[in-house]
Formats: structure tokens, C-alpha cells, sequence
């Protein structure tokens, strides 16, 4: 099944327990969205398996590994024994598949894809034979530092160097107490750092095998503060390629993570949303409903604007000694109306264009007169034509702020 999955010579693996299904459905339905189906799932439970076979998902088997190490209850909290043991699998089925010929793009679940990353990645590989995950801190300046490596997102070429090289992470994992993500890195860079290279490779001559840790601005892992600048999918850094929602703890925080940024794809009753245009997060909706205005709508009034108060102001120009204050009224009037859908600075200058000021009083025009009356609503500015119209003296001058 894996040789026939491939395309282009490379597949895509995600492996997956129970107590990860709500995530892996996010994901599944993310790559509908992407009309990508060229992956395989590993299934570490007899249950997943089960639903792989009814939904007919692209699936193989492994919990015949693992009867006697997994509680698949304590294996999705982050740290346990179970959880450590359970990714220590994940090698095992990389290396078979480039045993076969093929190259694999492995990806965690927990992970949003903004777009397919193989088109892109593919171009490093006449450089490197592996590319993966950096898992530095903000902060931190070298994507390759003291195990920095993350493996729950890695493309690699099947090459004989990477077959070796995969060999020796998983027999390394087998004798560890740890994840395998330590293990990646003593193989990759070495246990002292002596394979690194620059900031952001590594180069272990035994293989030999070269290294390109990915860039954190565009494969973000989950201790970027990128984090709350995503707002998907209206707003967002648009470089992103992928979105590691680790360095947090908890299923459910996981999961209310992607909903807060607009990465959950799922429905209330957990189908997939076809529509690519989601529903936007309520809360994050709440606060940017008042920004949203239809552009057309906008230009309409601001040419409606433009054209009434330059009348207004040719009409002056000729009749200076008039007063004004029907038309003055009249115009307020409408622009009070109008002006709810401009920010205050705008308002302000189109006040200023006429030579006047807005007055604290001004504004306070219910429906739209006030106890102030019509002359009132405008005041003279400092400097005017003395042949304008004086406002009431009651008029207070304190602009609006």
C-alpha cells in the first residue's frame, strides 16, 4: 500500500492513536481542503485502524508491536512513559517506507498546513538529505541549537546515507529513557554539537549525511509569538507554510489553540467544513466585526461627502454675506448621519477643509437636532473669513478627542 500511496516517488505519514482522533479529523479535513491524498496513516491502536478500514483511509497496521508497552489512555499526555515509547515508533515505519525507495514527508497531527510543503522543500535536496523542524525557542538565535530538532515534522530522500542514518536513530531510541527527538539529534549533530554547522545545519561526516534545520519564520513551531498574529484564514503572516501547535501542554488546549487562530476546520459536530472560508473563531470575530465595511459602500459615501461639501463651499465663495444657517443645518445634518462611518480624524478634516471646527456640543445632535439649535452646530475657526457666520456664544470650543 505505501508504494502505491506514493506520488512522485514521496509520501506522507502521520501516525496516530485514539486519543489523538478529534486532532487527526483536523487534519484529514485540512488536507481535503488541500486536494492533497497521496499519505498513509500508521495506526498505533486496533481502534484507529478500525476507523481507517470504515472510512477508508489510507491505513497500516502496528499495534501488533506494542500490546504489552501502550496504555493508549496515558499515551496522549504529553511526557508519560506511554507517550515516549509510542513515538519511538514513528521512526521504525520512516525507515521501512525508505527501505522500499520511497522518500517521506513525516507529519504529527497536531500540525496546520497553510499549503503543501513538498513543492517547496523539494528544491533542497540536491543540498541536504534531510530537512526538519527546528523546535528553538523565540528567543534563541540558532535553529540547530542543543536539541533543537523537532521530529514531529521532517522530509527525507530514501538514499542509502538516510537509510543508515535512520537505522542508527532507531536503534539509539530503543536504549533511551527519553522521546526520540534526543535521539534525532545525536545522530544528525552529534551529542556534543560537533556536527553542527553555522546556525542552521548540521553535517555528520559518518554517513555522511547533511542536515537543514527549516526556518521558524515560515515552519513555526508552537513557542513563536508568530502564534498570536494568526487570524486564519483572513489575516495571517503569509509566509506560512506549516503550524506546529506543540509547546503546550493538554489535548483540549491543543484544540482550543487552533480554534482561537481560525485552524480548526471542523464543525460543531465534527464533519469536516468543505467550505475553505470557515467560520472565523466567535470571540476573535467579535473583536474585528466593527473594522469590517464593504469597500463599495465606503467609496460611495465619500464621493457622496466630497461632492456636498464642495457645493457647499463653491456656494459660499458667492455668498459670502448671506447667512447660511439653513444650509448649514441641513448639511450638518446629513454629515452627522454619515460620519458614523468614518474614524473621528477623518471627520475632522473634512470640517477643516471648510475652515471650521467640530465642537464637543456639535456632536450631541439627537436625532439629529439639539437644545443647541441649528445656528449652533457650527463654530467659527480662528483665522476664518469674518464675513462667516459667528456661532452662539454657549458654543464651548473643547474638540472631540
Amino acid at each position: 500500500m505505501t508504494r502505491q500511496r506514493a506520488e512522485n516517488g514521496t509520501i506522507i505519514l502521520f501516525g496516530i492513536n485514539k486519543g489523538y482522533k478529534e486532532i487527526f479529523d483536523n487534519m484529514i479535513c485540512r488536507l481535503k481542503h488541500l486536494r492533497i491524498d497521496n499519505y498513509v496513516i500508521v495506526a498505533f491502536d486496533d481502534e484507529i485502524f478500525h476507523i481507517c478500514q470504515l472510512e477508508v483511509y489510507p491505513c497500516v497496521a502496528t499495534y501488533e508491536d506494542q500490546d504489552s508497552i501502550i496504555n493508549l489512555a496515558d499515551a496522549a499526555q504529553f511526557g508519560s512513559d506511554q507517550f515516549k515509547q509510542l513515538t519511538k515508533l514513528k521512526s521504525k515505519y520512516v525507515l521501512e517506507a525508505l527501505k522500499l525507495g520511497i522518500n517521506v514527508l513525516w507529519s504529527d497531527v497536531d500540525i496546520f498546513w497553510f499549503s503543501s510543503p513538498i513543492p517547496k522543500l523539494s528544491q533542497y535536496f540536491n543540498d541536504f538529505d534531510l530537512l526538519i523542524q527546528s523546535n528553538a525557542l523565540e528567543q534563541e538565535t540558532e535553529d540547530n541549537g542543543y536539541r533543537r530538532v523537532n521530529s514531529g515534522f521532517y522530509y527525507v530522500h530514501s538514499r542509502a546515507n538516510t537509510i543508515a542514518a535512520f537505522t542508527s536513530i532507531v536503534a539509539h531510541a530503543a536504549q533511551s529513557k527519553l522521546t526520540e527527538q534526543p535521539s534525532f539529534y545525536s545522530v544528525l549533530c552529534g551529542d556534543n554539537r560537533e556536527y553542527t554547522n553555522g546556525l542552521h545545519q548540521c553535517h555528520n561526516p559518518n554517513y555522511p549525511l547533511k542536515t537543514l534545520f527549516l526556518d521558524r519564520y515560515q515552519y513555526l513551531n508552537g513557542n513563536s509569538a508568530i502564534w498570536d498574529r494568526i487570524y486564519y484564514p483572513k489575516s495571517y503572516p503569509k509566509n506560512l507554510i506549516i503550524a506546529h501547535n506543540n509547546w503546550i501542554e493538554g489535548l483540549e488546549e491543543k484544540i482550543q489553540r487552533f480554534k482561537d487562530t481560525g485552524l480548526w476546520t471542523l464543525e460543531s459536530d465534527g464533519n469536516c467544513q468543505l467550505n475553505s472560508d470557515w467560520p472565523i473563531p466567535r470571540k476573535r470575530h467579535e473583536k474585528k466585526a466593527h473594522f469590517s465595511i464593504n469597500f463599495f459602500t465606503l467609496l460611495s459615501w465619500i464621493i457622496i461627502m466630497v461632492i456636498l461639501f464642495s457645493a457647499l463651499f463653491l456656494f459660499r465663495l458667492s455668498y459670502t454675506n448671506i447667512r447660511m444657517e439653513i444650509i448649514d443645518s441641513s448639511i450638518v445634518k446629513l454629515f452627522f448621519v454619515t460620519s458614523r462611518l468614518f474614524p473621528k480624524d477623518l471627520q475632522r478634516s473634512f470640517f477643516d477643509i471648510l475652515g471650521y471646527s467640530m465642537t464637543r456640543e456639535s456632536t450631541k445632535i439627537s436625532g439629529i437636532g439639539s437644545g443647541t439649535g441649528d445656528d449652533d452646530f457650527w463654530k467659527k475657526k480662528k483665522g476664518s473669513d469674518p464675513n462667516l457666520l459667528e456661532s452662539s456664544s454657549s458654543l464651548k470650543s473643547a474638540p472631540i478627542k
